[in-house]
């Protein structure tokens, strides 16, 4: 059963309405409705009010292939300082992969960026070494002496 199945049917099981669960959970309405469609996941805070409220335990909660167990039928009932132990692989997992997999992309993108700025150097600095200066005197005095513009003509 996914999560958002398992909100249904807990909600509904302590005979709560979304908007009286969505006042204790301190959210709104709509974020349980998105919680239930399966639009949004709860915060691990969300998670763990709701996991206290309904007598489930966060894994419980997560983990698709387990069915909601009722805490307090079992012989085992985590106090708080276990529930602030309990890691939540399906939020806290990805948060680190995610950093790491933007950093590296930055990298990527940097060094890139860095690259073509020095091929770019190099080439204008190799075009520039490599154009000989005119010197003066090379076209020659006749070529520019007596010049015609559209039936003007200049004498230099």
């Amino acid at each position: 059963m996914r999560l958002n199945e398992k909100l249904v049917r807990l909600r509904k099981e302590k005979g709560l309405t979304q908007s009286k669960l969505a006042e204790t959970v301190e959210v709104s309405r709509q974020t349980v409705s998105k919680w239930e469609a399966g639009i949004a996941i709860p915060s691990s805070e969300n998670l763990r009010e709701l996991s206290g409220l309904y007598g489930v335990s966060v894994d419980n909660l997560l983990n698709d292939h387990v069915e909601c167990l009722d805490l307090s039928e079992t012989a085992e009932i985590p106090n708080s300082d276990t529930d602030q132990q309990l890691k939540i692989p399906a939020l806290s997992m990805p948060q680190p992969a995610v950093r790491h997999r933007n950093i590296k992309m930055l990298g990527i993108v940097s060094l890139i960026l860095i690259l073509a700025f020095v091929s770019v150097t190099i080439y204008i600095k190799t075009v520039h070494e490599n154009r000989e200066p005119l010197e003066f005197g090379e076209l020659g005095s006749d070529d520019l002496s007596d010049a015609e513009l559209d039936g003007f003509s200049m004498d230099w």
